[in-house]
């Protein structure tokens, strides 16, 4: 897998706040776990587009909307086991993301999987890196659904 996993954004950890029965342990890498920190934390030249893309967080009724979406401000409601994947040097979503999910869910008794890379970007694209981090998903496949 050269070219990184691949992204389920926060629609897996949706999934698994408001649909949890129909939900499977998930693996989620590089994911924008809230619109106001990643935007906040993410490479300035990057914030007028999200905000294209996304919304604009500092008009009030879009940021109140942002913040009801937000994966990481219903971290609560996660009772899957989760495994989450980052690459440290990210322009895009920067790891602060994946850290305040990781210390959320483990906050509330979560089972979670936390895999940083010092020496990658958005993405996976050494190969030691793409091949640990498809191994590391194996194993956590492995233990929550085949030895279930």
């Amino acid at each position: 897998m050269p070219s990184g996993p691949p992204v389920l954004e926060p629609v897996s950890l949706l999934s698994m706040e408001r649909i949890p029965r129909y939900t499977c342990p998930t693996p989620t890498p590089m994911s924008q776990l809230n619109r106001r920190t990643f935007l906040k934390n993410t490479e300035s030249y990057r914030r007028d587009l999200r905000r294209a893309e996304y919304g604009d967080e500092r008009e009030p009724a879009m940021n109140a909307f942002h913040e009801t979406i937000a994966p990481l401000n219903n971290a609560k409601a996660i009772t899957k086991p989760l495994f989450v994947a980052q690459g440290f040097n990210d322009p895009r979503v920067p790891y602060t993301e994946a850290e305040q999910m990781v210390k959320a869910v483990r906050g509330n008794g979560g089972d979670v999987w936390f895999l940083m890379f010092k020496d990658e970007g958005h993405g996976f694209r050494k190969k030691p890196n793409s091949d640990y981090y498809g191994a590391a998903e194996m194993m956590f496949w492995k233990k929550y659904l085949l030895e279930k």
